[in-house]
């Protein structure tokens, strides 16, 4: 049932309320002036009964063997395996592609600074040292990278499953 259906039921609904409210006032006016209220009551029956009409027919029409409430208990019976089977189609394809970008982006210039290390190197223990703190600096930020990720990955999944619950 769309928003534009219930708009229309407001509209109605306010209508009629409208005219009780009407005939409320017209009524309380009456009794202060001391005039014959049998008049007022009989409208205000009237009005009441046509309310009481308009629910009842809604009420059918909404209930009914074709009408939308049960069009739309259908809709979601027949759907929601459906919409259950695609959930976790996209669930197990999201975690096929996080398994993918597990490993961390190459810092390019770190690599070359590490290479040309490499190649100003000469023979002493000092370049050697040198050529070996490049490598360390590579790994600790590749593991630094992984470990953040990894953090990360880990919020958002437990987020994820917390919105599905």
């Amino acid at each position: 049932m769309s928003i534009h259906y219930y708009d229309e039921e407001l509209d109605r609904s306010l209508n009629l309320l409208k005219d009780e409210e009407t005939l409320t006032d017209e009524y309380e006016d009456a009794v202060k002036k001391g005039d014959d209220l049998q008049r007022y009551v009989s409208r205000g029956m009237t009005v009441l009964s046509d309310s009481q009409k308009a629910a009842t027919e809604r009420i059918e029409r909404l209930t009914a063997e074709n009408g939308p409430l049960n069009t739309a208990t259908y809709k979601i019976g027949a759907f929601t395996p459906q919409l259950k089977e695609r959930k976790c189609q996209i669930r197990a394809q999201i975690t096929k592609m996080q398994s993918k970008f597990k490993s961390p982006p190459l810092d390019y210039f770190q690599i070359l600074d590490a290479l040309t290390t490499l190649a100003g190197c000469s023979m002493n223990p000092l370049s050697a040292l040198n050529a070996i703190k490049k490598g360390v600096d590579i790994w600790k930020s590749t593991q630094d990278y992984k470990d953040e990720k990894y953090k990360r990955d880990k919020q958002r999944i437990h987020r994820r499953r917390d919105l599905d619950l």
